[in-house]
């Protein structure tokens, strides 16, 4: 009775009333206009096929690392922007009605965000799995345990922290042509300090925290190890010549040629998911801040 109580002050609802009803009206909204749900995943599949036709069956030889290498950072960067760009008009179009209903006491910032997370939650959930689904097997990445599924996961921890960052781009951002422009300037640095575009020991030292603020950085560490670890050969180009030069033997080398830790990769999983929760309180406190805007 008195958690109630303290729920419904000053608003004409408690929280869960009001959560519940946004989460419906969000519902009815997508289900009424289904075409940005559908051209998302229309696109995803068919960028999956064209990386799937273009990495086609990878080998594990010498040619093969780098290709396989490039492969994992493309689905890790296509996933990341394609999740940015779904989410970036989410509060520039929303705020105006957001702010006159709020201070018109029908619901709290909190139950407005948290249903707006959970409506998009199954989203970068589900179109990741078909993502990586389509991939993993067209390219014939491993098969050893359970590879697939760690992939899987890691491409969804990626996806929710761009979700996450795009949330707070749209947050603070005035309008969408706005959120838009600083997307790229803000994503390059982040994709540079991933390990495979610039060494991680050749990071200046006055950029590391760009570094640590990189999902690109955890997730493309993690992604490499769960690929390459266990890797105990690596084929010449030409096996048929008995001169052909191996420049990786086992997969190891190919993580100690990129700089790379097995031993990272759990602290990599946790700072993935505190890279997300923390975007996504930097985007509520925002949210907050406009909200009590006359």
């Amino acid at each position: 009775m008195q958690l109630n109580k303290f729920l419904t002050k000053r608003y004409r609802t408690s929280l869960f009333t009001q959560m519940y009803w946004l989460l419906w009206r969000n519902i009815i909204v997508n289900i009424r206009s289904p075409m940005a749900l559908r051209v998302q995943l229309i696109q995803s599949i068919f960028v999956a096929l064209l990386f799937g036709i273009i990495y086609f069956k990878l080998k594990i030889n010498q040619k093969g690392i780098q290709n396989i290498t490039s492969l994992l950072f493309l689905c890790e960067s296509n996933n990341s922007f394609g999740s940015i760009i779904a989410v970036i008009n989410t509060f520039p179009a929303e705020i105006p009605i957001f702010i006159r209903e709020h201070q018109n006491r029908m619901y709290r910032v909190i139950s407005y965000y948290l249903s707006r997370v959970l409506i998009d939650l199954p989203i970068f959930v589900v179109i990741p799995i078909i993502f990586v689904t389509i991939i993993y097997w067209m390219s014939d990445l491993s098969r050893e345990g359970n590879r697939f599924i760690i992939c899987i996961c890691i491409i969804i921890l990626v996806a929710q922290c761009a979700v996450s960052f795009g949330t707070f781009l749209s947050a603070v951002s005035p309008n969408t042509n706005t959120a838009l422009a600083l997307t790229g300037p803000i994503l390059a640095p982040f994709m540079i300090f991933s390990g495979v575009l610039l060494n991680s020991e050749d990071v200046p030292t006055y950029f590391l925290l760009l570094r640590y603020l990189s999902w690109f950085s955890y997730g493309t560490e993690n992604l490499l190890v769960n690929q390459f670890e266990d890797i105990e050969t690596i084929e010449c180009d030409y096996p048929e010549d008995p001169d052909c030069l191996r420049r990786f033997e086992k997969g190891i080398e190919v993580l100690d040629f990129y700089k790379l830790d097995p031993n990272n990769f759990r602290i990599n999983t946790i700072c993935l998911i505190i890279l997300t929760i923390g975007w996504r309180l930097l985007a509520f406190m925002t949210l907050i801040i406009k909200s009590r805007r006359r």
